[in-house]
């Protein structure tokens, strides 16, 4: 069954909430919509998701990325975050009080202790999440974990693997064939590319595969 991509016209904007910058891309046809709050990898811009952010709005998800950078900055973005969620209706009136929180990297692990967090947290989707210490028995909502078996950051044994096999809610593993860890970003930096495996898939085919499967899962589990 081929998917449905609505390829709604979308607006963006970038305002500064409690201290930091996030950037919105939303539907710019009016009504109400769930909201996808993703948090990138560490120190990573908000704008090297740009195209995640645009696919998702012009089919129908108000997406938020936080611009958080710092290394003594992150042991607040989860309390910076669970603050957007606090806020949705203020930043901005269109969002439902239902989503997913997504993550890459780093930015993953955050949003995995968040997620029980709120009940308006409805699913999680993770790129290549770094197997830290969590009770991951709390999480209950669905999660989509994206792996790819050329990273060398968090390599999938020992990471996505490990998280995929402690998880106890509806679960699903994309195994990205050649995939490495940056390979989520729509581009990265000499040193970020120098300490990762090399990109045994074309870059666009990765990020296609995302974008299609976080596109699927959201819609079977926000209905």
């Amino acid at each position: 069954m081929v998917m449905l991509i609505l390829n709604l016209e979308i607006e963006y904007k970038r305002i500064k909430f409690n201290g930091d910058y996030i950037d919105i891309y939303k539907p710019k046809v009016n009504g109400y919509y769930p909201f996808v709050i993703f948090s990138g990898g560490m120190n990573s811009p908000s704008s090297r998701y740009e195209s995640l952010g645009k696919f998702l709005a012009s089919n129908g998800f108000i997406t938020i990325i936080p611009d958080y950078k710092g290394w003594l900055f992150l042991l607040l973005i989860p309390s910076k975050i669970i603050k957007i969620i606090d806020n949705l209706n203020k930043i901005d009136s269109s969002i439902k009080n239902e989503g997913c929180l997504g993550g890459h990297s780093l930015g993953a692990y955050f949003s995995m202790i968040i997620s029980y967090k709120r009940s308006s947290i409805k699913c999680l989707f993770l790129f290549s999440p770094p197997a830290l210490f969590l009770n991951y028995s709390k999480i209950s909502v669905p999660v989509l974990i994206f792996a790819g078996t050329n990273d060398e950051i968090t390599k999938f044994e020992f990471n996505q693997k490990i998280i995929y096999e402690h998880l106890k809610t509806q679960k699903k593993l994309v195994l990205i064939k050649g995939g490495n860890h940056n390979g989520y970003m729509d581009r990265w930096d000499f040193v970020e590319a120098i300490t990762d495996g090399y990109l045994g898939i074309e870059h666009n085919k990765q990020l296609q595969i995302v974008k299609d499967s976080v596109l699927k899962f959201l819609r079977e589990v926000l209905k």
